[in-house]
């Protein structure tokens, strides 16, 4: 088709040249070269846009098979390729769902905390082996200890609430002088896997249960050192 096209773009040239170059030979020339050019470029599109479909049909139903539904597999789908990634990959890899899911939240102040719950776990990425590397604080788990670090001084705390976009530590021991703002560094060990710590800045601070809570922002920014060399499994 597209060969078809340029021959006719040839014998029209051939044609107003033939008998010397005129105006109305050269207007032709220009505008059945616009044309073609229009629909191939037309024909491209419209020929991706139907492939760009039946992908999106295809994942559609490979999410729905896995027993999320469509809205959950037009989030995963929209998002996963605004941020190029292969959509297939966050049904398969935690990381990249995470950094999808990450995305949608952002851009969407009112999600449904409950709806993202249910497809991390129909997906298999609700809880992660003691021995896998976790991919942001989101992976942490309630009442894991960890020691706060805050101008120059120590404190034991634990987890013990997080949501899709805050963790909230309390403080163990001691009274840190922290504020609204403030950067804190916290360090926590998981027993086969490694010591980790991370950097974050301080929401809010409340008293719970006689207890100060500070409220971080969750992150990817992990950085992981790793106890020993070779993965250890409890038999």
């Amino acid at each position: 088709m597209e060969d078809q096209r340029v021959n006719i773009l040839v014998d029209s040239f051939r044609k107003a040249t033939s008998e010397g170059l005129t105006i109305e030979g050269i207007l032709l020339v220009i505008f059945i070269f616009f044309f073609i050019t229009l629909a191939l470029t037309l024909g491209n599109y419209i020929k991706k846009a139907l492939s760009i479909k039946r992908q999106k049909s295809h994942f559609i139903k490979t999410v729905v098979d896995l027993g999320l539904t469509e809205k959950e597999g037009e989030i995963l789908w929209e998002y996963s390729r605004k941020l190029d990634r292969d959509p297939y990959l966050s049904l398969e890899v935690k990381a990249t769902f995470e950094k999808i899911i990450d995305e949608y939240i952002k851009e969407n102040p009112d999600f449904d905390e409950n709806m993202i719950r249910t497809m991390r776990r129909l997906l298999g990425f609700d809880s992660i082996p003691p021995f896998m590397p976790i991919v942001s604080t989101k992976d942490i788990e309630i009442f894991q200890n960890g020691t706060l670090l805050f101008e120059g001084r120590s404190y034991p705390v634990a987890l013990t609430d997080k949501d899709e976009l805050y963790m909230y530590w309390s403080v163990l021991e001691g009274n840190p002088p922290i504020k609204e703002g403030q950067t804190v560094k916290i360090t926590f060990l998981r027993q086969e896997d490694a010591i980790y710590m991370f950097e974050g800045k301080v929401i809010e601070t409340f008293i719970d249960m006689g207890r100060k809570v500070i409220k971080i922002p969750h992150t990817f920014n992990l950085v992981r050192n790793q106890r020993r060399r070779d993965i250890r499994i409890k038999v």
